[in-house]
């Protein structure tokens, strides 16, 4: 889990290079679309990776794998007929207020193990921005921020009533500054829901549910 001092760090590193975008008169842009301003996930279960295969899969093509399957949290999981989705939507400069992302979640049909803990957006992205302090026209990427906590306090964490939960929060909201530049390329690569309580047994040491895909 990254520390309360990271995340700072991450903070001040990305407002620094934002500050230094704005005093810069002449810079390259990012390579990119015209337009990527919204991000859709389902959430499914959360399962601990394979380190040691001691199995394979069946198929056509036959992969390494561990067995059993160990959800990262067995005590907090979907009941049949559970549910989960997220979003993030780019918001534009407003007036007075600055650029800024939008963050939403809606997990329902969770198990008795999840009622009444709390559960809070996390986030494995990789940020390349124009604003560095090294002046790079070509701009710079952080360092990959994996399983990182998006949501603190009442931003962007809930807790769970009657099976359900929502998650609001912002970017700039959840960090406390403004963090986006005009020219940022967030590559997202997965979103979890952590849980960061402990009322029905111990928190687990990594996100409950993550962004996937189901078949049945």
């Amino acid at each position: 889990m990254v520390s309360g001092g990271m995340k700072l760090a991450v903070v001040v590193a990305v407002a620094a290079a934002s500050i230094a975008t704005s005093g810069r008169s002449a810079r390259a842009d990012l390579p990119g679309p015209t337009k990527a301003k919204h991000y859709m996930a389902s959430f499914v279960q959360a399962f601990a990776p394979c380190t040691a295969a001691n199995d394979t899969t069946t198929g056509a093509i036959a992969l390494p794998a561990c067995h059993p399957a160990l959800p990262v949290d067995p005590e907090c999981t979907f009941d049949m007929g559970g549910r989960g989705t997220g979003s993030a939507l780019v918001l534009p400069p407003d007036g007075t207020n600055p650029q800024d992302v939008s963050l939403r979640g809606r997990l329902v049909g969770l198990s008795a193990g999840c009622e009444g803990e709390t559960l809070c957006v996390s986030a494995t992205i990789v940020v390349s921005t124009v604003g560095c302090s090294s002046g790079d026209t070509d701009g710079c990427t952080m360092s990959t921020l994996t399983d990182f906590p998006i949501g603190t306090g009442d931003n962007g964490c809930g807790v769970v009533q009657d099976g359900k939960v929502k998650l609001r929060t912002t970017v700039n909201t959840a960090f406390g500054a403004e963090v986006l530049n005009s020219n940022t390329v967030i590559q997202i690569r997965g979103v979890g829901v952590r849980r960061v309580s402990s009322v029905n047994s111990p928190a687990p040491s990594a996100s409950s549910f993550e962004s996937g895909l189901l078949t049945r």
